[in-house]
């Protein structure tokens, strides 16, 4: 009889922490532990991380939620006054059919995420969802509304922030979202239009940036690093697709690493600082590629503020289905471009290369 009792008290307490209901937050509070039911922000608030050990909020089996959520319209300050790593997860969720993921941090449109302090924090969106900006989704139903893949203005203005869109094992929908920026479509069914997720404005004035799209087994990497989400189309006729744009970008300050998706074997499709990329397995009357709408300020021409080399500009088109029209400047890659291939897998070992030193940096600036 214990054992049955304590099996079924082991199934409630397990079903409750996959199952649980995000924190609503709607003052400025101060957060020193981990949150795994994650955080709804209902008005606008600071929310300051003064943490000497790592705490995480959210989960990335969490079947409700993104790690911090903002409701529309709302603004959220979010600062790092302590030294320990901060670690937001996004999960995913299934919801008539379709599958969604969710933004580490999610900045619906007309909302504002702000970050500032000299703290770390990594930000991890689930599948194809941003690291930082709008959410991801895998199509199934033709009615489907992705209007939550969008994202509002995004500021930072310091800490050592790391941002990207992970894999989490459902590869149809991978790939496709952006480090910091729009969340991915992936399509598994023939419909007339896909349009990743556009981000109204990034403003970088401090901090250490790393901004990495997502990787995708069969996407091939389409979001962004800082920027549009990605679209990947695994069905057979679609009229029109376009990758998602970066509205406003403005680089002032800080330090950046920003580059987009990739996978394996075939060059990630968004571009390092614009627009979401294309990778189209069907049929498609017309194709736009994410764009880099408002260049506002000349700085972001000037490479002081990049520790690369970083592609600026429009995202790019995989396909291997005809399409009839590219209308906008792309590059459509070819299958059998082996010398892409090899380059890509000198830039995936310089990823990793770029994430362990930033980490490294980061442990013996506050070690010191």
């Amino acid at each position: 009889m214990r054992c049955k009792f304590f099996i079924l008290l082991m199934i409630v307490m397990l079903s409750n922490t996959t199952f649980a209901h995000p924190i609503k937050v709607s003052n400025d509070i101060k957060i020193t532990n981990s949150i795994y039911e994650g955080i709804k922000v209902i008005n606008d608030c600071k929310l300051t991380f003064r943490n000497m050990d790592d705490i995480i909020i959210g989960d990335m089996y969490n079947n409700v939620c993104a790690g911090i959520e903002i409701m529309p319209g709302k603004r959220l300050t979010i600062s790092l006054e302590g030294c320990g790593n901060v670690n937001i997860y996004g999960g995913c969720y299934k919801s008539l059919g379709n599958m969604y993921a969710c933004a580490g941090i999610y900045v619906p449109q007309n909302s504002t995420l702000e970050i500032v302090g000299k703290g770390v924090l990594s930000a991890f969106g689930c599948m194809g969802a941003s690291g930082i900006g709008g959410q991801g989704v895998a199509i199934y139903d033709s009615d489907t509304d992705y209007s939550m893949t969008d994202a509002g203005s995004i500021y930072i203005k310091g800490g050592n922030i790391m941002a990207t869109s992970y894999h989490n094992g459902f590869v149809d929908c991978s790939g496709t979202g952006a480090g910091i920026g729009g969340g991915g479509i992936c399509n598994l069914i023939d419909r007339q239009e896909l349009i990743g997720g556009s981000v109204e404005l990034i403003d970088v004035s401090g901090g250490n940036i790393v901004a990495i799209g997502g990787n995708g087994d069969n996407c091939n990497g389409t979001g962004a690093g800082i920027g549009g989400g990605g679209v990947c189309n695994l069905a057979g006729n679609v009229n029109f697709i376009s990758g998602g744009d970066l509205k406003k970008v403005k680089i002032r300050g800080g330090n950046i690493v920003a580059r987009g998706g990739s996978n394996n074997s075939t060059k990630g499709m968004g571009a390092g600082i614009g627009g979401g990329g294309i990778y189209n397995n069907g049929n498609c009357d017309s194709i736009v590629c994410g764009q880099l709408l408002d260049l506002s300020d000349e700085c972001l021409r000037e490479s002081s503020n990049f520790k690369e080399n970083i592609s600026i500009g429009s995202g790019n088109v995989y396909s291997n289905g005809t399409v009839i029209r590219v209308l906008s400047p792309t590059v459509v890659v070819n299958d059998n471009d082996t010398s892409l291939k090899e380059s890509i897998k000198n830039s995936t070992k310089k990823i990793i290369s770029t994430i362990v030193m930033f980490a490294i940096g980061v442990l013996v600036k506050f070690g010191k």
